[in-house]
């Protein structure tokens, strides 16, 4: 019998945040489109980033939607609202390598993140501008840590979903165990390319030859400077066990039925846009 993968309620939470995650790299990818309010090369680099995570966002709620049909092989059954076991594997096939494109671009924005976080404590006042445009929608910083924090999200709901395992069969389990093993492994992979910063020790002062009383000294070891991913992301990866997977070669997907309503946008256009006309077009783009 045919369960339905939705009514589980750990992936209806890893669709739902998807899609709420979507609409906040549409946020930035409309904002990040101004040149004038992204001229900062660090922002250039983020940039780059920016508009592919939001494709390959659009195509794994896609590709959910379409995998949420049930399953029917028999020789008339309609396409419109079922799909074969084949299908089944392909969209099996498809998830994993979009979860793959994403590391690949996780990575290389991991490392522009940190970059920015660190010039942002420098260098504060040049990012007002940006920032200010973005105010509404919870501010430059707090939309771009959202995309480090999906990478973990990611491997908190897959786990999640293992152990909730409502309505999964055990394909469902068996794909899900395999995806996370292959996530944690790319968190890890990313977080080891994260530059450490190493606090010197204090020294210790000599003893004063003069002083018949004179107490020893201590050394006391200091806390270390903030490091990428201290209050979120060092945390997380205790609870990350890399584990070893072979792969194979993804089967092309089938073709969609369900329709996610991915919006084309002429981001280069935006750019000739007047400070007024701009916020307007922001101001109608809403968090659901």
């Amino acid at each position: 019998m045919y369960r339905n993968v939705m009514n589980n309620p750990v992936l209806k939470e890893m669709v739902s945040t998807e899609m709420a995650y979507n609409q906040k790299l549409l946020i930035l990818n409309l904002v990040f489109a101004r040149v004038d309010l992204t001229n900062l090369p660090i922002l250039k680099d983020l940039k780059s980033i920016l508009i592919p995570l939001k494709t390959i966002s659009g195509q794994l709620i896609q590709n959910a939607m379409n995998a949420s049909l049930p399953i029917d092989d028999s020789p008339g059954s309609d396409p419109q609202k079922a799909i074969t076991t084949t299908q089944r594997k392909a969209f099996m096939s498809e998830r994993a390598q979009l979860l793959n494109q994403f590391f690949d671009c996780y990575e290389s924005y991991s490392q522009h993140y940190n970059s920015f976080i660190k010039d942002l404590e420098i260098n504060s006042h040049l990012y007002e501008n940006v920032e200010s445009h973005l105010s509404v929608h919870g501010g430059l910083s707090a939309n771009l840590i959202e995309i480090v924090q999906r990478g973990f999200k990611y491997q908190m709901l897959i786990d999640a979903a293992i152990k909730f395992n409502d309505n999964l069969d055990q394909v469902n389990i068996t794909e899900l165990k395999a995806l996370s093993t292959k996530v944690a492994e790319m968190l890890l992979k990313t977080n080891s390319k994260m530059p450490v910063e190493q606090a010197p020790k204090e020294k210790i002062p000599p003893v004063s030859e003069t002083s018949e009383q004179a107490e020893p000294v201590e050394e006391t070891p200091q806390k270390s400077k903030y490091r990428f991913g201290d209050f979120f992301l060092r945390p997380a990866l205790a609870s990350v066990k890399a584990k070893l997977r072979g792969t194979n070669a993804p089967e092309k997907s089938a073709t969609p039925e369900k329709q996610f309503l991915e919006p084309t946008i002429n981001y280069s256009a935006l750019d000739g846009l007047t400070d007024e006309q701009f916020e307007e077009a922001l101001s109608r783009v809403e968090f659901k």
